[in-house]
This record gives structure tokens, sequence and C-alpha cells, in this order.
């Protein structure tokens, strides 16, 4: 809300401007005086009082006035909101959903009773916005057009995830449990790497919550997102076949130098590793930032006979690379929850998952 002091100031300077137009006179032969308690205007020109009940100014005048008045208004608005804002970049805010132009979805912020819009770069592009709906966003920038600025609002960044875990898992609040890394395909998918220094929490099941109450609730707010938790680890062949899950992993090799990995599956796991359309491998890659490469027992064999032939291996150098190799099932003691809360085992998966649900 705009202070009163200043609104009487916009008022105070709209009526001298006016003034000054309609008598032809400088700025500093006019006077204005309000009266805070009572609203009584008294305006003088050249010294002598000019009647406000009289013809004297106009409709002219009153126009005038109205518009120097909504400027300073607008003026004294964009300073309220650049000073609230300035240091709130990438926090979290609630917004009512307005109305939609040319793309662009424009929104009330709650407790603070004025407009920000959400660009359509910005909107997750399988979500509907309806007059109405609340939603939560990400500040992410404050653009100033004249003597209007618009605060932009993001529904697609992957710290808006993080921030929702922040609001929802207290843990996280007060840095018990640190997020390493996090890679998002807004709408669709988002896996999250957590990391606790004290052996006794769980930090994948305090971010599920009891009974999933937790992940469920940010799941709502991303509209049905599918969220894998994942615990982090400092070994890269760990980090890696925890971040791959629910898929078995049999091995991995590591080339350090150029940071890739080729990761071997059992033949019946190749589809789920990969994902619907290459997700499950694209997010990996992005959340543990090597260039993964996954195959099955069968393909990895063949292209190694091959190799043993002479016969030119179209991927990699494997010589060089078996000295990393580990074994996933060394990892299995990690959990690895899924977007519905519970909790799995990094080297296994359900018999009964299928590709369509990654």
């Amino acid at each position: 809300m705009i202070p009163k002091s200043v609104l009487f100031t916009g008022l105070q300077y709209s009526i001298t401007q006016a003034s000054c137009k309609v008598f032809d006179v400088d700025e500093e032969e006019v006077v204005v005086t309000i009266n805070q308690t009572s609203g009584s205007i008294d305006v003088q020109v050249d010294g002598k009082t000019v009647d406000m009940d009289s013809d004297n100014l106009g409709r002219i005048a009153a126009q005038t006035t109205k518009q120097f008045f909504k400027s300073k208004i607008l003026e004294a608005e964009k300073d309220m909101i650049a000073e609230e804002f300035s240091n709130k970049m990438y926090t979290l805010l609630s917004a009512e959903v307005l109305r939609r132009e040319r793309g662009n979805v424009f929104v009330n912020v709650i407790g603070y009773n004025f407009e920000a819009v959400i660009p359509r770069e910005e909107q997750v592009s399988i979500e509907r916005y309806r007059t109405g709906d609340r939603l939560r966003c990400l500040v992410v920038s404050m653009n100033s057009k004249s003597n209007k600025v618009n605060l932009v609002l993001s529904r697609t960044r992957p710290e808006l995830v993080h921030e929702l875990f922040i609001t929802d898992v207290p843990e996280i609040a007060d840095e018990v449990i640190v997020v390493q890394e996090l890679a998002r395909e807004p709408g669709f998918r988002t896996k999250i790497a957590v990391q606790c220094d004290n052996p006794k929490i769980d930090c994948v099941g305090a971010c599920v919550g009891p009974r999933g109450t937790r992940i469920r609730n940010i799941i709502n707010e991303l509209g049905g997102e599918k969220i894998d938790i994942i615990p982090w680890s400092p070994i890269p062949e760990t980090f890696i076949s925890n971040a791959l899950a629910p898929a078995r992993i049999s091995r991995v090799y590591l080339d350090r130098d150029s940071r890739e990995a080729i990761v071997v599956v059992p033949d019946d796991q190749l589809s789920l590793a990969i994902g619907k359309k290459g997700q499950n491998v694209r997010l990996t890659c992005r959340l543990t930032r090597w260039n993964v490469d996954v195959k099955s027992e069968a393909e990895f064999d063949q292209e190694s006979k091959g190799e043993e032939k002479g016969e030119e291996n179209p991927t990699k150098d494997l010589e060089a690379m078996k000295d990393t190799t580990v074994n996933s099932e060394l990892s299995s003691a990690d959990g690895v929850a899924n977007e519905t809360g519970s909790t799995e085992p990094a080297g296994s998966a359900p018999e009964n998952t299928k590709e369509s649900e990654n």
C-alpha cells in the first residue's frame, strides 16, 4: 500500500503543475497547501488565493491534475515494488490468475495487491492457467516500462522446485539437509539429489515426509510433475547409479578426463534406464554433469568382442575405462524415493514397472 504522505505529496505536485498551465506562471509562483486532516486545499497564485470551488481552474485543469496525479501514483508504485523485491529475486510468492493477454498470464500478487506477469517462456507448456487459480511462482526479474514496473514470475525454473522443498521440508530450510543438484523438465519430471552429513538422518525419507505428505504437497503444487529424490554421493559411479534408478545397474565405466560414462544394464532394464523419449538418461546427465551412455549387456558384450577382433569400437576405448568400473550393487543400500513417496533400493526396480511411468 502506498503511504498516505506519498499520496498527498503527489496531489500537491499535480495541483501545482495544473495551476502553472492554467494561469501561465512559473512553478515558484504557485503555493499549494493541503490539510491532511480535513482534506481542505488552499492554492495561491502570485500571492493571491484561488477559489477551488469556482470555475477558475475548469475542466482542462481538472484533467491535467488527474494526469499528473496518476503519473505520481505509478511512480510511487514502481519505487515501492523495486524496493520491496530488489532483494527477493529467486524467492517464492503466491499469486492469483487475473487474465491472459497475447500469451502472457497476468496475476495479482497475494499480500501486495499489485499485478505481475508470467511470460509465455516462463509458463509450463502442459499447465492451463484459469482466472482465479492460485499459484506459487518464482520471482525472476523486474521490467520497467516508462512509469510502470512489471514483476516477472516463472513456473519453469529449477529454482522453483528448490524453493518449494525449502518451504515444505524444514530440514532443508535449516540446512541440515543440502540440495546438491537438481535437474528438471518442467511439467514432466524432476530429479533432485540431497545429502546430509548426519548419518542418523534419512535425507530421502525426510524429504518424502510421513506417508509421503511433504513430497505430495510439492507434486500437487507442480500439477502432478513426477519427482525423484536421490541420495547424492561424491563417488561418481554411485551417484550415476542412483540417478538412473529405478533401473538396475550392472556396471559403470568412467572416463574421468572427458567426464563420459558408459552404464551397462540388464537387457530387460534398458528401456527403463533410458526412460520415455530418453527422459531418464537425459535428466541423469544434467543431474550428475556426466555424459552418460546406457547400453544393454548384450550390446556391450557385442561391442567388446568386436574390439577384441580389432574392429573399430563406435563408443569408447573401454580398456582405458575399465579401471574405474564399479558394480551398482555396492550402492544398493542407498534409497531412492520416487514421486509416490516410497523408497526403493538404487540397485533394484519393481517388477511391474513400465516404461510409460518414466
